[in-house]
């Protein structure tokens, strides 16, 4: 699931868009949008930052963020990538 902010009416025309992924857990795994900020980052845990006008995904992965956290914002990706 993927969580997104704002309104579905409102017209977001971001260029940077951050997602922090929560609950690792296989079945229970989403991605959350906060704003695209430095102060967001956390070191124990892994971000999808999308860029909207070049259509390209970087994926941030913090110092301190487990195995599984990084295994799955990459079936993330995967999953976005093919969609």
């Amino acid at each position: 699931m993927v969580i997104h902010a704002g309104k579905r009416d409102d017209a977001v025309n971001h260029r940077w868009r951050l997602y922090i992924l929560r609950n690792e857990l296989p079945l229970e795994a989403y991605l959350w949008e906060i704003p695209a900020e430095c102060r967001n980052l956390r070191s124990r845990a892994s971000f999808i930052l999308v860029d909207g006008e070049k259509c390209v995904l970087h994926v941030w992965h913090g110092a301190k963020s487990s195995f599984q956290t990084k295994q799955r914002v990459m079936e993330f990706v995967d999953w976005i990538t093919k969609w």
